[in-house]
C-alpha cells in the first residue's frame, strides 16, 4: 500500500501557511489561468497533469516557505500567493468535483442561504398563486 504522506494531496491538507496567505490565496481561486500561471511558476514543464504540477508546485512552495520563514529578503509575499493559489486549484483538478457541504446549498425557500424579505418563501401552495 502507498504511503498517505507521498501524497500531494495528503501533503497539501497537512501544510500550515498564516492565515492571510491562505484567504487572499482562496480569493484568488475564481481567476486562476492554468496555462498562463503553470508556464511562469513552472518554467520548462509542458502542460503537466494536475499531479505532477502538483508535486512541483509543492517543492516550489516548499523553497517559497523556507524564505519565509527565514526573513529572507528576496521573499515576495505575492509569489507565494500565486503559487498557493495554484497549488489549490490543480488540488481540485487532481481530486475531482468537490462536494459542496450541506451548510452552503442554497435551499428554495431561503434557508441556509440566510434569505432576504424578497425571497422569502410564501404559505400559498404551489399552483395556487
Amino acid at each position: 500500500m502507498p504511503d498517505d504522506r507521498s501524497d500531494p494531496l495528503n501533503e497539501i491538507a497537512a501544510l500550515r501557511r498564516p492565515r492571510l496567505l491562505v484567504r487572499a490565496a482562496r480569493f484568488g481561486l475564481a481567476d486562476y489561468d492554468r496555462r498562463r500561471a503553470l508556464k511562469r511558476l513552472l518554467p520548462g514543464m509542458t502542460a503537466p497533469g494536475p499531479r505532477a504540477a502538483l508535486a512541483a508546485l509543492m517543492e516550489r512552495e516548499a523553497a517559497i516557505e523556507a524564505n519565509r520563514v527565514s526573513g529572507a529578503a528576496s521573499y515576495l509575499a505575492s509569489r507565494h500567493v500565486e503559487v498557493l493559489i495554484a497549488l489549490m486549484a490543480e488540488a481540485r483538478l487532481a481530486s475531482g468535483p468537490i462536494p459542496v457541504p450541506q451548510a452552503f446549498m442554497r435551499r428554495e425557500d431561503g434557508g441556509a442561504s440566510g434569505g432576504s424579505p424578497d425571497n422569502s418563501p410564501d404559505d400559498t401552495p404551489e399552483g395556487t398563486a
